[in-house]
């Protein structure tokens, strides 16, 4: 629950710090174009670390667009859209968008 410009620059922070790569953006539509770059391996195990290895998890390398939807003047939701719907596990995207979430401070 926060307006569009503190909730933009608080998901750039959420997406920087859960291993994606912002590679374009568009304030105006509320989209980051990003790459998911997997575990910083300073950080052991990470969130995904139960799951996948770094070698073994489909998730790595690939787009994804992050919109900022407006529902209303204070509230924003996060939509996660993966550029290739079917490379990615049925779990992946929800298990991003909880990642993202749990990093915005």
């Amino acid at each position: 629950d926060l307006p569009f410009d503190r909730a933009w620059a608080s998901l750039q922070i959420g997406i920087e710090n859960s291993g994606f790569k912002v590679d374009d953006l568009n304030r105006s539509e509320g989209v980051y174009y990003v790459t998911y770059l997997g575990e910083d391996a300073e950080e052991g195990s990470g969130w995904f670390g139960w799951l996948f290895s770094d070698e073994d998890n489909p998730l790595i390398g690939q787009g994804f667009e992050v919109k900022l939807i407006s529902k209303s003047k204070e509230t924003q939701q996060i939509s996660l859209i993966a550029n290739d719907p079917s490379a990615i596990p049925e779990r992946g995207q929800p298990m991003l968008i909880s990642l993202i979430k749990g990093n915005i401070n």
